[in-house]
């Protein structure tokens, strides 16, 4: 779960652990936060009143063509990643791995988030059949998508693996239909420089 306080509200929206310290979420949920990195908060795993890690802000980086798309299709580009301030302990929390840039997407997959009618329990279900749009790195699912739900995760399986392979940013207001942006190669880079400097780190300790 994310929450991040904004001027005159408080902003509950999903995010993925990818790496250590970086989380993949919907860049909408950053909107009402822009100076204000210091209440954004990653809480990793909550059930209940318990959760397996937490951590603040160090830096957001919303997708480079977001404030060049214009009408549905800026959906294409809502798409942010936060630096985490402390990384998430892998023996804690294992990030999740990312789909492969040349798998095939399958005909179905799980949308998984949190809503802000139920901020205890994640959400999700796995069997979400998938519709491509008039974009390619947009598709759409008859799951529906509720408010907490942006910037959750769409997993697909890979042999016995479930892998990220989208994220969580729309819903429609005329239907149950969800729209979710397949990962693109900004963000597969943002990815492999954490990874890198989780790799640093990792020497370091040795």
């Amino acid at each position: 779960m994310i929450r991040a306080k904004g001027v005159d509200s408080v902003v509950i929206c999903t995010g993925t652990l990818v790496a250590p310290d970086l989380v993949v979420t919907s860049a909408h949920c950053t909107d009402k936060t822009a100076g204000l990195l210091k209440d954004i908060e990653f809480v990793a795993g909550l059930n209940g009143t318990r959760f397996l890690a937490n951590s603040g802000a160090a830096e957001v980086l919303r997708h480079p063509k977001l404030d060049h798309a214009t009408g549905r299709g800026k959906f294409r580009y809502d798409v942010a990643v936060i630096r985490l301030g402390r990384p998430v302990p892998e023996e804690r929390v294992q990030p999740i791995n990312l789909m492969h840039s040349d798998a095939v997407l399958p005909a179905q997959a799980a949308l998984i988030g949190y809503r802000s009618t139920d901020l205890k329990l994640l959400h999700g279900r796995f069997d979400c059949a998938l519709s491509q749009t008039l974009w390619s790195t947009l598709v759409s699912s008859t799951c529906p998508a509720s408010q907490g739900n942006s910037g959750g995760a769409m997993l697909a399986k890979t042999g016995q693996e479930w892998r990220l392979a989208g994220v969580i940013v729309a819903a429609s207001q005329h239907d149950t239909t969800s729209f979710i942006v397949l990962l693109d190669q900004w963000l597969r880079d943002q990815v492999d420089a954490a990874l890198r400097r989780q790799a640093k780190r990792s020497a370091k300790v040795q």
